[in-house]
């Protein structure tokens, strides 16, 4: 071996030894052990299970899984709610994409043209064409299930094993997403028979600001504020709902109310992305719209399982106790 190669070992191995030994004294001091706790119980754990990966495939399943839910959500609440008729399912598929937008805020008119045509000629799906759809569309929950028993694999101090990061069983999985899917659309007509009939009374009482607000609530404070408040409850559900480990709301709360911060933190740095420093239209063409929507689903995604390892971190220091014990010994 030549001097170099040696010197060069010798480098990296000083290199090592002293990075090792400042991060033990920082694991070891009372605050600083506390946030370094904290970046790696999230952001590490985020690395160290794979989760670029889980975000890609919950992208890519969400996409597929998009249009049999709307059409879902429409043909459904639209038929309870009016008897199915082309202006109930036109009403429906309204509120359905406004309630999407605040999700997905980049989805263009034409694509409600275009998924109000398909609904119209639902019927020549078949049965069996729907039930392919409602298969496909519930690969999505498959996929949160992965990613959160890979996550909640390391709830406790230990390392992650094959049996605590299995999920449930693949039928057990589809009467879930069943279950599931049936709820959100019952709480879905129930939510538009409840704004239907307070627009209603607000118009009788001549609250004209009030009506307006219900109208169109996607421009008013309240409106903003009740999505927050969406964003909040539906990550709190999600978590009761996947993830086979017992998780105490008031920590899910806390990664709840994380992920609405950093949600509308993204969009706003998403739209100063794509109006001032990219052009994606003149990259990809007819397909800019899917692009910046597959993007957006991907980052939320990412916020999303980033919140999770928030909320697993959290509950296990605070049940568990810390990873390295504390003694505020000096960094120097």
């Amino acid at each position: 071996m030549s001097r170099f190669s040696l010197l060069a070992v010798l480098v990296e191995q000083t290199v090592e030894h002293v990075i090792d030994n400042v991060l033990a004294r920082v694991r070891r001091h009372r605050v600083l052990g506390e946030i370094y706790e904290l970046i790696d119980g999230s952001i590490g754990d985020y690395a160290r299970d794979h989760g670029p990966m889980y975000a890609g495939a919950l992208a890519f399943y969400a996409v597929l899984s998009l249009i049999p839910l709307i059409i879902l959500f429409a043909s459904v609440s639209g038929f309870a709610l009016a008897g199915g008729g082309d202006e109930a399912l036109d009403a429906s598929l309204k509120e359905v994409m406004l309630q999407l937008k605040k999700v997905i805020p980049y989805i263009e008119p034409r694509l409600e043209d275009d998924l109000r045509m398909v609904i119209k000629n639902r019927r020549s799906l078949g049965v069996l064409g729907f039930g392919v759809l409602l298969i496909s569309a519930s690969e999505v929950f498959r996929a949160v299930e992965f990613a959160l028993a890979r996550i909640y694999a390391r709830l406790d101090h230990e390392l992650p094993t094959d049996e605590k990061a299995r999920p449930r069983n693949y039928f057990k999985s589809k009467l879930w997403f069943g279950a599931f899917v049936t709820a959100a659309v019952l709480a879905f007509v129930a939510f538009r028979l409840f704004s239907g009939a307070m627009r209603q009374l607000a118009e009788a009482l001549q609250f004209d600001e009030l009506a307006a607000v219900l109208n169109d609530p996607s421009t008013s404070t309240l409106g903003t504020i009740a999505t927050s408040i969406g964003l909040v409850i539906g990550f709190v559900v999600m978590i009761k709902v996947f993830v086979h480990h017992k998780v105490h709301t008031k920590f899910a709360l806390i990664g709840g109310a994380l992920f609405c911060v950093l949600f509308q933190v993204a969009h706003r740095v998403y739209d100063v992305y794509l109006e001032k420093i990219t052009n994606v239209g003149a990259l990809y063409g007819s397909f800019a719209t899917l692009v910046i929507i597959v993007l957006w689903i991907y980052f939320s995604a990412t916020l999303l399982l980033l919140c999770c390892h928030v909320t697993k971190t959290l509950q296990r220091r605070m049940v568990h106790g810390p990873r390295w014990p504390k003694d505020t010994l000096a960094l120097w």
